[in-house]
């Protein structure tokens, strides 16, 4: 799933994310993102695009369960 649908998002401009990644904005933050699967399984998760010439880089904030949303 990561090569065939997430990675391919993040090279659109916009990063557009089909609505089986279930990705959405964390309220409240500056960029962070969230991607829920399988029940209550959840990361949050943030991107920058060209940190490095030509590299999108994804930070992997917190996976858990809903309880991460107390410090995204």
């Amino acid at each position: 799933m990561l090569d065939t649908k997430f990675l391919p998002a993040l090279d659109q401009s916009p990063p557009s994310f089909p609505p089986s990644l279930r990705v959405k904005r964390v309220h409240g933050t500056n960029g962070v993102r969230e991607m829920t699967w399988d029940g209550d399984g959840r990361m949050t998760w943030q991107y920058e695009l060209e940190h490095a010439p030509g590299v999108t880089t994804v930070i992997l904030r917190r996976v858990g369960t809903h309880g991460i949303f107390g410090d995204p």
